[in-house]
């Protein structure tokens, strides 16, 4: 059996639009095994909703590279992230199946090349890139190809609150301006600058200032019940930073302390947000290879 896990992420992080991505401490998982006949299982998120047929997204994105026969093999997702919630779900996807139809073809292609093929089958780089690399990661573009930094961030915790509805990213970007003002440009670059200093120089605290935005929180924000307020609360009090993970709706929420979780549940109560409370960490690790 061949058994692939690949991470949730949280992408723009702020002022890093389509730029900023980071690994966290859950994930998908993709098993293979040996079989008479092809067929698929869906376990957890997406069960009953996802196609268990070739047209499911894994299964596309492994077809782009493996050629064979699949009617000898049996393929198991095991889904622990939540569809259309800002997490990475499609990214975990289209990572997990170049991954596995790299491993059925003798593994052809480089870790490099994975990563752009699967940048090509996403649009953008900020979910796939820690997906497959792990850790928070800075994508960027020279000419026509994407280009990374993995970044090893220091330790802290992420708290994810992730509501009942969803939000698709193509919505989201629909409700994006084409043009920005001057200093609203010039206001996220700086901001941006300090997030990764934060995460080079080990200084969270620096994260309450750098986290903040004009590109694209200001409008996806408003779809995000109890988002704005609940961002001023935790700056007020000091015990950590809000931003919205990918295109949303889930809010996450960075912290040194371990026990926010406590004054989140209130908070939530109090701002009547209802959803799931994860408390996780970054992931140094991207997609993993297993083999049994």
């Amino acid at each position: 059996m061949i058994r692939i896990s690949i991470p949730a992420t949280c992408a723009n992080i702020g002022p890093g639009f389509d730029v900023f991505g980071m690994a966290l401490e859950f994930s998908n998982s993709i098993e293979i095994e040996k079989s008479t006949q092809f067929s698929i299982f869906i376990e957890g998120e997406g069960k009953g909703v996802l196609p268990e047929t070739e047209e499911n997204l894994a299964i596309k994105a492994l077809r782009t590279i493996y050629k064979g026969d699949l009617n000898q093999f049996s393929i198991r997702f095991k889904n622990k992230i939540p569809l259309a919630r800002g997490l990475g779900s499609s990214a975990t996807a289209i990572v997990g199946g170049l991954v596995a139809g790299n491993l059925l073809s003798g593994e052809p292609y480089s870790e490099e090349e994975l990563l752009k093929m699967a940048i090509e089958i996403e649009g953008h780089p900020d979910n796939v890139t820690p997906a497959m690399l792990g850790g928070f990661t800075i994508s960027y573009k020279v000419e026509n190809a994407f280009r990374s930094v993995k970044i090893i961030p220091p330790e802290f915790y992420v708290y994810l609150i992730i509501p009942g509805y969803k939000l698709e990213t193509e919505r989201m970007r629909s409700v994006l301006p084409d043009t920005y003002k001057r200093e609203d440009i010039i206001y996220n670059v700086a901001r941006a600058s300090l997030v990764v200093t934060a995460f080079l120089n080990g200084d969270i605290s620096l994260l309450k200032e750098a986290i903040s935005d004009r590109i694209h929180e200001p409008y996806r924000g408003k779809f995000i019940k109890g988002y704005f307020e609940l961002r001023d609360l935790l700056l007020r009090d000091g015990s950590g930073v809000c931003a919205i993970s990918g295109s949303g709706p889930t809010i996450s929420c960075f912290s040194e302390r371990d026990d926010l979780d406590k004054k989140l549940t209130q908070y939530m109560e109090d701002l009547e947000i209802s959803g799931k409370l994860i408390k996780t960490r970054p992931s140094l690790e991207g997609v993993k290879i297993e083999s049994a």
